[in-house]
């Protein structure tokens, strides 16, 4: 009796994770992108933001030491992809001994920031209006891009679950185990006019392969091509 709830219940819970996985696997091009009415060559990746929480039997909590040594790797998983693809990558700008020089570059970015993740919560509720360009960032992207040097914004998201040892033991128990996944959010902003060019999401078992996160979520970002 007890083997067969166990069974039904990793059956359920099975079922559950790759629903979840699907649905958290996605691309979404803007009309004006698909159509080549707009050019992207170089390409500038915003330092990414990272979410890890440990999920325990009575509470969960962000782990911010553990999100933050996820970002680096995160972003250099993103340009290789990219590079792969013939984009060029403009140097970063924003090195912390940058940021720390200048304090209105470090303020401007902090805003930029926020302004993609209230896009982000909209376009993860409503990602087929990515086609028809209704989400926007507005022109004051213009400030991340001096000189122009690149064609469109790369903005990074990252979230997942860490399971802690009591909730690992109460799955062992209860006959299934570990459950978390990955999630990775990639916004393609004009770095001009502000429109989301393309938006894709990603997902991996585990932080340690969140290239194949990435992987996901441009898998339909198209390759540069010589116009």
């Amino acid at each position: 009796m007890i083997s067969g709830i166990k069974r039904r219940t990793m059956s359920v819970i099975t079922v559950t994770i790759f629903l979840s996985a699907a649905l958290a696997a996605a691309q979404y091009e803007n009309s004006t992108l698909q159509a080549g009415k707009v050019h992207v060559r170089s390409v500038l990746i915003i330092p990414p933001k990272v979410m890890m929480e440990k999920s325990g039997l009575e509470s969960t909590d962000p782990m911010l030491e553990a999100s933050h040594e996820i970002e680096a790797p995160l972003a250099a998983s993103v340009a290789e992809k990219l590079k792969q693809r013939g984009y060029t990558i403009v140097a970063d700008p924003f090195t912390p001994n940058a940021l720390d020089a200048d304090p209105d570059l470090k303020y401007t970015l902090a805003d930029l920031q926020k302004a993609f993740d209230s896009l982000n919560a909209l376009m993860w509720k409503k990602p087929q209006d990515v086609g028809n360009g209704r989400f926007t960032m507005g022109n004051g992207v213009n400030k991340m891009n001096p000189g122009g040097a690149a064609d469109a914004l790369i903005f990074i998201r990252g979230d997942g679950l860490s399971e802690t040892g009591r909730r690992e033991t109460a799955e062992v128990l209860f006959g299934y185990g570990p459950t978390y996944v990955f999630h990775v959010q990639i916004g393609v902003v004009d770095a001009h006019t502000g429109s989301v060019l393309y938006y894709g999401k990603g997902w991996s078992y585990h932080p340690s392969t969140s290239a194949i996160a990435v992987k996901w979520a441009l898998a339909q970002f198209p390759a540069y091509t010589n116009h």
